[in-house]
């Protein structure tokens, strides 16, 4: 990229800027810089980091280790090595997770990147690939494209690694997550 090119880039920028200054991403407060969330909202935010489950990802309430497993991992390990969430689901980022799986804010992909690099970076670091998880082609269908497949395209980038967006396949429609409890969402997967 040129330097008047960046300087271009730049001023455009600073132009839409003051014509239709940043929103919050979750509740469409002005905020000084594009793609993120206003104090108020970041307070309310539930980030999930250590100590937890080095498998599952599960909570623990002291520090037990670097990769302590959980009672259930102990018993019975994942077919994976890690699990990780950027954020506990709750009232505070539902409206902001929904709008970007639901309605079309492809535009939240960035900040929700960031989200997912706080607990998942050491993951990155080691990756070879991203990979998302597909969508069935009928809900595929219906939503336009496949929410993962954003974020992971962007977590490859980040963690200069290779996306391979096609990598898995899902082969059988499961029944949507929406209105179930947390064991039905785990029944579910």
């Amino acid at each position: 990229m040129t330097r008047l090119h960046r300087m271009l880039k730049k001023s455009v920028k600073a132009l839409a800027d003051n014509l239709w200054p940043p929103l919050c991403i979750s509740c469409d407060f002005p905020i000084q810089d594009s793609n993120g969330l206003c104090s108020s909202c970041w307070a309310r935010m539930r980030y999930l980091s250590a100590p937890q489950c080095y498998a599952c990802g599960v909570l623990f309430p002291f520090d037990v280790g670097v990769q302590a497993l959980c009672v259930a991992c102990t018993r019975s390990h994942p077919p994976y090595e890690n699990a990780l969430s950027a954020l506990i689901y709750d009232d505070a980022c539902r409206g902001m997770i929904l709008a970007y799986k639901h309605g079309y804010r492809t535009d939240l992909a960035p900040a929700l990147t960031r989200m997912m690099m706080r607990p998942g970076a050491f993951l990155l670091e080691r990756a070879e690939i991203v990979a998302p998880i597909p969508l069935h082609w009928t809900r595929l269908m219906s939503r336009r494209y496949n929410q993962a497949g954003l974020l992971s395209n962007r977590l490859a980038k980040i963690g200069r690694t290779r996306s391979v967006p096609d990598l898995l396949m899902r082969t059988k429609r499961m029944g949507s997550q929406g209105g179930k409890s947390s064991a039905g969402r785990r029944r579910n997967v």
